[in-house]
Order: C-alpha cells, then sequence, then structure tokens
C-alpha cells in the first residue's frame, strides 16, 4: 500500500527531471545510433515515434545535420531525413518499418517551400512529453487508486476486528458460525 502512494507521489515531483533526461538521452541516441546496422531497436523506436507523431528528429529536423547517419550516408547520399520524416502514403500495416513517401523528392529537397508540404518540420519531444505526461497521469492515478482501496480495506478490516473483540455477542456468534 505504501509504495503504490510513494510511486504516485515520486512520479509527480519528479516529472520535470524525468522531461531534462528524456530530451538529452534521445538526442543522444539519435545523434550516434540512428540508422546503425547494430541499433536496428533504436531506428525502430525513432521511426515509429516520427511516424506515429508526425514529426521530425529529436528538436528538429535538423537534428539529423550533424548525426551519425547522415555524416556517414547511411541512408544514402540523397537523404537529408529518414524516410520516416516524410508524409507518407497510405495503406501499409506497418509504415515506420517500411515508409513509402508520397513525394521523396520534394521531401528531401532543401528547398523549404517545397518540402514544406511533404516533410515534418515539427521535432518529437513535445509530443513525446504529452504522451508520456498522460501515461504518467494514469500510472499514477492508479497507484493512488489502489493505495486508497488498500487503506480503505485496511481500515475495515481494523473496524470489524475491533467490533469482534469487543465482545459483542452478534459479532462473537457470526465469528464462531463462520468458522
Amino acid at each position: 500500500m505504501c509504495a503504490e502512494m510513494t510511486v504516485g507521489i515520486f512520479s509527480y515531483i519528479h516529472e520535470q527531471n524525468t522531461d531534462d533526461a528524456l530530451a538529452a538521452a534521445l538526442g543522444r541516441k539519435l545523434v550516434k545510433y540512428y540508422g546503425v546496422p547494430s541499433y536496428d531497436t533504436e531506428t525502430m523506436a525513432i521511426d515509429f515515434a516520427q511516424y506515429k507523431f508526425q514529426c521530425c528528429g529529436i528538436r528538429s529536423p535538423s537534428d539529423y545535420d550533424f548525426s551519425r547517419w547522415r555524416v556517414e550516408e547511411m541512408g544514402g547520399a540523397q537523404l537529408r531525413v529518414p524516410l520516416t520524416c516524410c508524409a507518407l502514403s497510405r495503406g501499409s500495416a506497418h509504415p515506420y518499418l517500411n515508409p513509402r513517401p508520397r513525394d521523396v523528392h520534394a521531401c528531401q529537397t532543401r528547398q523549404p517551400d517545397v518540402h514544406q508540404a511533404e516533410r515534418h518540420t515539427q521535432g518529437c519531444l513535445q509530443s513525446i512529453k504529452r504522451w508520456l505526461a498522460r501515461e504518467t497521469t494514469l500510472l499514477t492515478s492508479v497507484g493512488l487508486g489502489v493505495g486508497c482501496l488498500d487503506l480503505l480495506c485496511l481500515v475495515t478490516a481494523v473496524f470489524w476486528c475491533r467490533r469482534v473483540s469487543a465482545g459483542s455477542d452478534i459479532g462473537r456468534k457470526s465469528w464462531e458460525l463462520s468458522l
């Protein structure tokens, strides 16, 4: 019971520290590991976030400019941003695994007026923070709710035990019958 309530209070108090650590960790993951063959899990997670939240990069698409993926041209020299940063065609079961942009050339161009309609221009950080805040609120609420329910059950059990031990004939007879 105390554990549930402690977790709920702890998560509320340390929310800001979590946000800062999240931004730093995601930024490091993108720069060092995105697109690197031995880090498929990190690449898939970033691609999924970019698809789900229709965003690009952590803070902006320019996060990719100095990433290992871009510097070493792991996606090819023609790709400025990953395909999951582009507006995708509908119809694929898992578009983040095999993205098909509506217009790959417009998405990858350096001209902002051309790629504006075909590339996501917002970073993913704010969307991920909002999602994380919703999930944290849900988990905190469940934890506190379970803690309160535990407390209510404990108080009820103490009340009934005191009533039975007080020598009430009704309480004693019902106790004896149930045994």
